[in-house]
């Protein structure tokens, strides 16, 4: 594994790495944010557009700055993956307006949904950044 010495090119490594997991299909990206503490956020995305938030503190970014990358990645994105409900996330954002805009009935989003979490979970950290 290459060296990560910058903010900047630990952020180039996870869009590496989800570029190289199919987890980028036009809504993701990867930036960085202070608020007070500094914080950088992946924004991965399924084949079927649905999109998950991940969030590195500054202690998660120290690790993967510290030879942690893989390691650090890895819990996060599987914390976030475990946590994705397809149920909780169609309530949330079901609505007759939502199905007219997509042309979605109730089914085929639901099938969206179940189909990105599996593409979520079928996600492996064998090859490192």
């Amino acid at each position: 594994m290459t060296t990560i010495n910058t903010i900047d090119e630990l952020k180039e490594n996870i869009e590496y790495f989800n570029e190289n997991h199919d987890l980028t299909h036009g809504n993701s990206e990867v930036f960085g944010q202070r608020n007070g503490d500094y914080y950088i956020y992946s924004v991965i995305e399924g084949t079927n557009h649905t999109t998950l938030n991940i969030m590195f503190d500054e202690q998660q970014i120290n690790a993967m700055l510290n030879g942690q990358f893989i390691t650090t990645l890895k819990t996060e994105y599987q914390k976030v993956i475990a946590d994705f409900d397809v149920d909780e996330t169609f309530n949330e954002l079901w609505s007759m307006d939502f199905a007219e805009h997509n042309s979605f009935t109730p089914r085929s989003f639901i099938e969206i949904l179940e189909e990105d979490k599996a593409h979520f979970e079928d996600l492996t950290f064998e090859t490192s950044a």
